[in-house]
């Protein structure tokens, strides 16, 4: 009977190891190489590069691994060695990380074919170039082209919208920079603005200075509208993140701003016809899917995305008196100010409960009291004056202990609160000189007693005195914080970082010795080397030099940090960014 019993069972199993597989198949791993032409400082790209590993990490046949390079050659064309030495570094490092696909920026493209196109042969190419542009195109054999940017048809449709929501505008103001890409941009747009002639006055900003640009859209007048194009760089030559210079543009116009990118609302633009980057984005990842099942063949017609649409902020429509009613059909809009209700809906009726609540309790109060005094009042009548005393003076006693506690317990809130700022520095919010020499003393003494060694250290930010003198106070205040944060985040638990005076920092370091102290400053100097801190748009790279000393005995307080002092000079003379130990 038991061999029938595991015979059934045995045939159960192989049942379902049939229909239910053990595990699922590792995923196929895949590389993705992104060549930004600008930095990672503008939204367009963060939103870009959003859309895209949204997209490619929703296939779940693949373990997509996304490196992405941000090369800024607009800010580099002066340098003659970036290209070659860039060029150099990314063949070395993709040698190994070898990409299975490329998504990169029609900017990139040239210096791709000269300097790039050999270390990365027969690897399949997305590249966004400008939709309506009249070049003839010869893409690579593995380059697919996907049609990208600001058209004619887009500058008509939003000249059609203000005519629509604003009819007695007169004078349009098109904001656009003088980069190559934006001189281009200009060439295609002219003839939309030349069939307005006869109902607006169209003024372009191509051959202003930002400053010039700027004073204009601040003196515009009542019948007027503001419609940002771009600006990357003006007459010049100086560069500029656009998103940036929107929020400038709409901080100075007293008229509404529309505008062409979806990821610029909600800085003051009103919207318009938008694209939308992060919908670019999406759209490139599904087609780098293609190119790794191989369903995307380069060198084919262009492909369009729709990623095109009416956007608003409805906020900004409301400031400006705008009738949302007006708007094209299929408008969307963004920043939606809820009502009332919306808002406060939970609130409203825990309200109306807690109230229905409360007056139910006061009625059940008020008859229960009556009923009481009803109750009481044949036994009051004698001695009613002397208890009525009674409870006078028991509520005064009662109101005049709750009065001193309360009292209590400020003074002793404001004493902690004394005791903490008089220990705390109050810039960095780290311990200040004299927390300081409290806790190094108090090591000194476990030294004295049971022989515990302890360490200090005094770190200098070197050449402190050119970030005040280039950057200002402010900026020189921000890195203090910010350094003093960093050092803070990495010392032991029982360690100070105390702010020493001015630049200086003194590091208490119980349990440590010269040899361990001297390589923790030495993890701390090579952080701060190798991070740029940003202070008022402002990235500034910073090197410290310190000096470490270890306690002995017989030593003074004194001693140990005059060691460590002259241990910090020595590092400066011999030409700073270095720990140095005695």
């Amino acid at each position: 009977m038991a061999s029938r019993y595991v015979f059934l069972l045995a045939a159960a199993l192989c049942v379902l190891s049939h229909f239910l597989p053990l595990r699922a198949a590792a995923a196929t791993r895949r590389n993705v190489l992104v060549l930004h032409n600008f930095n990672q400082d503008h939204p367009a790209v963060a939103a870009y590069d959003q859309g895209l590993q949204e997209m490619l990490l929703s296939d779940a046949r693949y373990d997509i691994r996304v490196s992405k390079e941000f090369l800024d050659l607009a800010s580099f064309e002066q340098s003659p060695s970036y290209l070659p030495d860039t060029a150099a570094y990314l063949a070395m490092k993709y040698s190994l990380w070898k990409p299975d696909a490329i998504v990169m920026d029609n900017a990139v493209v040239p210096f791709y074919r000269r300097s790039l196109a050999e270390s990365f042969r027969g690897v399949p190419l997305l590249v966004p170039v400008e939709a309506d542009s009249e070049e003839a195109r010869r893409p690579p054999p593995h380059m697919t082209e996907v049609a990208w940017g600001v058209t004619a048809s887009d500058i008509e449709k939003n000249l059609q919208l203000i005519l629509a929501l604003l009819p007695a505008t007169r004078t349009v103001y098109v904001v656009l920079g003088a980069s190559a890409q934006e001189r281009r941009i200009e060439a295609r747009i002219a003839p939309v603005l030349a069939a307005y002639a006869g109902r607006l006055d169209t003024v372009l900003t191509t051959d202003m200075t930002h400053a010039a640009m700027l004073d204009t859209v601040a003196g515009t007048a009542s019948d007027a509208a503001i419609l940002y194009v771009r600006v990357a760089r003006d007459v010049t030559g100086a560069t500029f993140v656009p998103a940036a210079v929107l929020r400038e543009v709409c901080r100075r116009a007293k008229v509404p701003v529309f505008g062409m990118g979806a990821h610029l609302l909600g800085d003051g633009m009103v919207g318009g016809y938008v694209d939308d980057v992060a919908k670019l984005g999406r759209f490139m990842g599904a087609r780098i899917l293609e190119a790794l099942d191989g369903h995307l063949a380069g060198g084919g017609p262009l492909l369009r995305p729709d990623a095109s649409a009416y956007v608003f902020d409805q906020r900004m429509l409301e400031h400006f008196g705008l009738d949302a009613a007006r708007l094209p059909a299929g408008s969307r809009l963004v920043f939606r100010t809820a009502s009332l209700w919306e808002s406060h809906r939970g609130l409203v009726l825990g309200g109306t409960v807690l109230v229905a609540a409360e007056g139910c309790l006061i009625l059940g109060l008020v008859a229960n009291r009556m009923r009481r005094k009803r109750a009481e009042a044949a036994l009051l009548t004698a001695n009613a004056t002397l208890e009525r005393r009674v409870r006078e003076r028991t509520s005064e006693l009662r109101d005049s202990n709750r009065e001193l506690q309360s009292a209590k317990e400020a003074l002793e809130t404001l004493n902690g609160q004394l005791e903490a700022l008089s220990r705390t520095d109050s810039l960095t919010g780290l311990p200040n000189r004299r927390h300081a020499e409290e806790f190094a003393v108090a090591c000194h003494r476990e030294l004295q007693r049971h022989g515990a060694v302890y360490a200090l250290a005094v770190l200098d930010i070197d050449f402190f005195k050119k970030v005040n003198d280039h950057h200002g106070h402010g900026a020189g205040d921000m890195l203090l914080r910010r350094l003093g944060a960093d050092m803070a985040e990495m010392v032991r638990a029982d360690d100070m970082v105390a702010r020493w005076g001015g630049e200086e920092f003194l590091f208490v370091l119980p349990h440590a010795d010269a040899a361990s102290a001297g390589k923790m400053l030495e993890r701390i100097r090579e952080r701060i080397a190798a991070v740029a801190y940003v202070c008022r748009d402002v990235r500034l790279t910073v090197t410290v030099t310190a000096g470490v000393a270890e306690a002995v005995s017989g030593d003074e307080f004194d001693d140990v940090l005059r060691r460590a002092d002259e241990a910090l000079y020595r590092g400066k003379e011999e030409g700073r960014n270095r720990v140095v130990t005695v």
